[in-house]
């Protein structure tokens, strides 16, 4: 049953009953009664019911029981309350994070569509800037709901991410400029607790200080140019978030 829970949590996979761990045939003697006997403990034992298949074989003149599973689209399927998960050879139990990410799968949400950890939340940086790109007035919840940084259970992880203190296990940011080797700071820096907006804008303000535009001289022309382009830092604050994203995942499934 252990490695029926696996096998609805991770990948199709067989049973076969009849055949011993060395490869030796030893068939089944009574078929009927071993196929019931599967189908009540699978029935009665793993939760929520899996799909799967019972079927008979031959080999070498005997019968044998062939038990199919299928990947579940509800995971995680339990057995004693507890989740499998296959390693060639055995069957494990999910650890923390593989059980969240099962959870995950089976609500089919995101972790960023998530309750957040946080509920008493404000949006002051994000409004100023919606203020400023669409010339709103204020930050209305529809606003937010639209964004899914709300939704009727409360604020989601997207929510608390953009929020004005989201935590410092959520958003936190170090900055670093080296020198000559990377035992040499020249400048270095922590964001704590405050929005991903705020750390966004920092990184570009520190990126235009450290690397201001020059002028080249290019045949007849001189022509301007930067170091590191707005555009890849932007890719690499995104990138960073996207981690961040991964790492404060990873930080829940351990909590759990």
């Amino acid at each position: 049953m252990k490695t029926v829970s696996a096998f609805a949590n991770y990948l199709d996979g067989r049973i076969i009953f009849g055949i011993k761990d060395d490869c030796t045939v030893i068939g089944v003697e009574n078929v009927q009664q071993l196929m019931l006997q599967i189908e009540h403990a699978i029935n009665d034992g793993i939760s929520p019911r899996p799909s799967y298949k019972l079927s008979t074989c031959r080999r070498e003149g005997r019968q044998l029981v062939v038990l199919s599973v299928c990947k579940g689209m509800n995971p995680p399927y339990y057995y004693q309350h507890r989740a499998y998960v296959r390693f060639d050879a055995s069957t494990a139990p999910v650890d923390a994070a593989q059980l969240r990410q099962l959870v995950l799968q089976g609500s089919a949400l995101a972790y960023e569509e998530l309750p957040a950890s946080k509920q008493d939340l404000s949006f002051k940086q994000l409004e100023a800037e919606f203020q400023k790109v669409l010339g709103i007035e204020t930050l209305s919840n529809d606003l937010l709901k639209t964004l899914g940084l709300v939704d009727r259970q409360g604020y989601t992880y997207a929510g608390q991410l953009l929020s004005d203190s989201p935590g410092p296990f959520h958003a936190s940011l170090g900055i670093a400029r080296f020198g000559e080797s990377s035992s040499i700071f020249l400048h270095r820096e922590s964001l704590e607790e405050c929005s991903v907006l705020y750390q966004y804008h920092r990184v570009l303000e520190l990126l235009d200080a450290w690397y201001a535009q020059y002028e080249q001289v290019s045949g007849f022309y001189r022509e301007k140019r930067i170091q590191i382009p707005r555009e890849a830092c932007r890719e690499v604050c995104r990138q960073a978030f996207l981690l961040l994203n991964i790492l404060a995942a990873e930080f829940q499934f351990r909590e759990m």
